[in-house]
């Protein structure tokens, strides 16, 4: 094989981006992977039906959390708004809740 048709391997990293997710029913906030120089809107017309997010915080409608996990799936239908978390951004309505049981 002649060095002009060797193949080369090329590695993307991808970039985490961390996001405030609402539903219908849940706001998450975590990490989505992205391409480099990727838009979210762009993610999100080309993802699968159900969104990776990582170092996940899962809260109801009300702001109360129900739980932290590594991992969540988002089905990608039911997402209503997608916006990056940045400086200066402030999610901190969440409330102290009690579960009845």
């Amino acid at each position: 094989m002649s060095e002009s048709t060797k193949s080369k391997i090329v590695s993307i990293k991808p970039v985490e981006k961390e996001v405030f997710i609402m539903t219908g029913n849940y706001r998450v906030k975590g990490f989505i992977s992205l391409l480099p120089n990727e838009r979210q809107t762009d993610f999100l017309l080309n993802a699968r039906p159900f969104v990776a997010v990582t170092n996940a915080e899962l809260f109801d409608i009300n702001g109360c959390e129900l739980l932290k996990a590594p991992f969540v799936n988002v089905h990608r239908d039911h997402i209503q708004v997608i916006s990056p978390v940045e400086d200066g951004t402030d999610f901190s309505e969440t409330n102290t809740c009690q579960i009845v049981i």
